[in-house]
C-alpha cells in the first residue's frame, strides 16, 4: 500500500545522497538534491526540516565556503 510516509525513507537518503556528492566532488549535484526535495515537498512538507538541517549543518560546523559561494 502507498501510504505518504512510505515515501519519506527513500526520498530522505536520497536528498542527504546527492548533497554529500555535492559537497565533496561536484556542484551539478546541487541540481539533483533540489529536484528530489522539490518532488518531495508534493508529498509532504516534512522535507522543509531536512533542508534546515541540510543548510545548518554545513553553517554550524561544516565547509562554510559551500553556503557563501555564488
Amino acid at each position: 500500500m502507498l501510504l505518504t510516509a512510505s515515501l519519506d525513507p527513500v526520498v530522505w537518503p536520497l536528498a542527504c545522497l546527492f548533497v554529500i556528492k555535492a559537497l565533496m566532488r561536484d556542484e551539478r549535484w546541487w541540481l539533483a538534491a533540489a529536484v528530489v526535495v522539490g518532488l518531495s515537498t508534493y508529498n509532504k512538507l516534512l522535507v522543509a526540516l531536512l533542508v534546515l538541517a541540510l543548510l545548518g549543518g554545513p553553517l554550524i560546523a561544516g565547509p562554510r565556503r559551500v553556503l557563501l559561494s555564488r
